[in-house]
């Protein structure tokens, strides 16, 4: 049975123990909606987002938290996510639901619902992004990668030059832009990477698509940057090389 993880942005602890209870049996032999977490305040669901954004598959949120409308500041923040929202509501203003949509497509639903229509709500989002993602890597990988606080981006792994390793972090660096994901390199190239990025140092990995030349102490990409090789490395860069013609 398929998990769907989801979480809450709710600030009446009514509204989400009804909400909690709703989820709380899954009516689907296909499915099980799981409430992962539950959040008061944009702020929190953020910075929750920031480390955990891959764990999670749906977002509800109430488009008004203590009286402003943070739903729709939601939308703005993560409109570089994939991560479908469905927007909660007791309003019937047609302007705030017109706003919504401009800002990216959303499940919208007006307090009260029932149960069932929450749940086959959070299905239809979960399995229209689960084919719309396969239609993606159809042809290209992508990863979901932090270049500032609360602000994450899609890119192409076939744009990344080379990943930089520092602890369980990796600095992910494209011709413009310098990207921070909190994973090991080791975990990150044999998790979400392929096989055109070699693992060059105990820090490094490079794209071979961006090597310019390889010395026995070093490689320099296109972008003129020289990366050291470590010395548990040397043969099998060699080998690489040789296999992938590249300039030596």
């Amino acid at each position: 049975m398929k998990k769907i993880k989801v979480l809450l942005l709710e600030d009446n602890s009514i509204d989400t123990l009804k909400i909690e209870i709703m989820l709380s049996n899954t009516e689907s032999s296909k499915y099980e909606i799981i409430l992962h977490e539950t959040f008061k305040t944009l702020e929190t669901l953020l910075l929750y987002l920031q480390n955990h954004i891959k764990e999670i598959d749906i977002i509800i949120s109430d488009i008004f938290i203590n009286d402003k409308a943070k739903g729709l500041q939601l939308l703005k923040e993560i409109s570089n996510s994939d991560i479908p929202v469905i927007l909660i509501t007791s309003s019937h203003d047609a302007a705030i639901y017109n706003e919504a949509k401009s800002i990216r497509t959303v499940q919208y639903l007006i307090k009260p619902f029932h149960k069932l229509t929450l749940q086959s709500s959070i299905i239809l989002v979960f399995e229209e992004n689960e084919k719309r993602k396969i239609h993606f890597e159809d042809d290209e990988k992508f990863l979901f990668l932090n270049l500032k606080l609360n602000h994450s981006e899609r890119t192409n792994i076939n744009d990344i030059i080379f990943i930089e390793a520092e602890g369980n972090y990796c600095y992910i660096h494209t011709k413009e832009k310098k990207y921070v994901l909190k994973k090991s390199l080791a975990k990150l190239i044999n998790e979400d990477l392929d096989k055109i990025f070699v693992r060059t140092h105990h820090k490094f990995a490079v794209n071979r698509n961006y090597i310019k030349f390889l010395s026995s102490r070093s490689i320099l990409l296109t972008n003129n940057v020289d990366l050291p090789i470590g010395i548990s490395f040397k043969q099998s860069i060699k080998e690489y090389a040789s296999k992938h013609s590249i300039p030596q």
